[in-house]
């Protein structure tokens, strides 16, 4: 019984811990003072312990939008490391997760985040291509998957299934360049894999996309796969490429 009224008393000091910077979060939100609302929840989120789905679920909304509004005053722009972006998708995706009624505002957002993740994912993929370092082309490569990836749960379009493709393409590529690795080898294999599965996956959403045939074409020749390497190199003919 006395670790029963232990634990139903911790329950409530940290439910009211938690209680006491979220409700002063929304309120700085509502004031304009964004950074003081991610400086609360943040906070909150320091014990979990004895806050409801609700709770939670208001606290990862205004962290979300407050992150989104303090983003859309400045560029927001990042090619390596944590995309801002993508940390106000993961905060607006619990919410929702938590409490459905966030769903229709946060939605409202997505859009904006579906762009920037886009740019942010191309932007990494332009330059991953170009670098001479093996450690950044790496992490630019993993950069633009992982952005692309995220943009695809907001919306599974040509567009992120391609970049997708692309992404894994050169992560195969740079693999395959490491020749000294043991492991390298098999890595190159699964990236390889991974890109042929999204490019298909774009293809059908836009048939005509020479890109895709193309880099389609150039996987089968990596694979050996003499038949699908002629019926995509047909593809490209009938397309006039």
């Amino acid at each position: 019984m006395r670790a029963f009224l232990i634990l139903f008393l911790s329950f409530l000091v940290f439910g009211a811990f938690s209680q006491n910077f979220v409700s002063p979060g929304i309120i700085a939100y509502h004031s304009g003072a964004y950074e003081r609302t991610i400086q609360d929840m943040n906070k909150a989120f320091q014990t979990t312990r004895g806050m409801d789905s609700e709770t939670r679920g208001k606290a990862y909304y205004y962290r979300g939008m407050a992150r989104l509004n303090l983003l859309k005053a400045s560029s927001g722009s990042s090619e390596i490391g944590n995309d801002p972006y993508l940390a106000v998708y993961n905060d607006l995706d619990r919410a929702i997760l938590l409490d459905p009624k966030w769903n229709e505002s946060a939605s409202a957002e997505m859009s904006l985040i579906y762009r920037q993740l886009i740019v942010n994912a191309q932007s990494a993929y332009d330059r991953g291509i170009t670098v001479e370092t093996e450690v950044e082309m790496r992490t630019l490569f993993g950069s633009a998957i992982l952005k692309s990836t995220t943009a695809a749960k907001i919306n599974d379009t040509f567009e992120t299934n391609n970049l997708i493709g692309k992404a894994y393409d050169g992560m195969g590529i740079f693999y395959d360049q490491l020749v000294d690795q043991a492991d390298a080898q098999k890595k190159a294999i699964s990236s390889y894999e991974s890109a042929q599965k999204f490019y298909e996956k774009a293809l059908g959403q836009n048939p005509r996309s020479l890109e895709c045939i193309r880099a389609l074409k150039e996987l089968a020749y990596r694979f050996g796969d003499r038949d699908k390497e002629i019926y995509y190199a047909q593809l490209e003919a009938d397309l006039g490429g």
